[in-house]
């Protein structure tokens, strides 16, 4: 005789409908979770994304700062990556902040 014992594991259709609407319900709060926080965020956006700005231009007039004659060639290569990726930095940060406030905010 077969043992297909394991097969079965206790639940049914019913409780998986309830699994499936308390799914939906997490989904939901998750979701107004969120527009709650982009609505907080959007009076901001302008002033942050001014910042970030502000943060590239710094990053791009280091350049002139750090750099002296006296460098050697492989502390200037050191110098140039680490802005380029404070600079990638920055620009990552810009980006997911606008993907945040898209939804509400085609325009940013």
């Amino acid at each position: 005789m077969r043992n297909d014992s394991f097969l079965y594991t206790g639940s049914n259709g019913a409780s998986r409908g309830t699994v499936k609407e308390q799914r939906r319900q997490d989904l939901r709060k998750k979701k107004i979770e969120r527009e709650a926080k982009r609505n907080e965020l959007l009076p901001k956006a302008d002033l942050v994304f001014h910042e970030i700005e502000k943060l590239k231009e710094e990053v791009a007039h280091e350049i002139t700062n750090l750099i002296h004659v006296d460098m050697d060639k492989e502390d200037v290569k050191s110098v140039v990556i680490g802005l380029r990726l404070a600079e990638s930095k920055l620009i990552t940060l810009e980006s997911r902040l606008k993907n945040v406030l898209r939804a509400k905010n085609a325009d940013v």
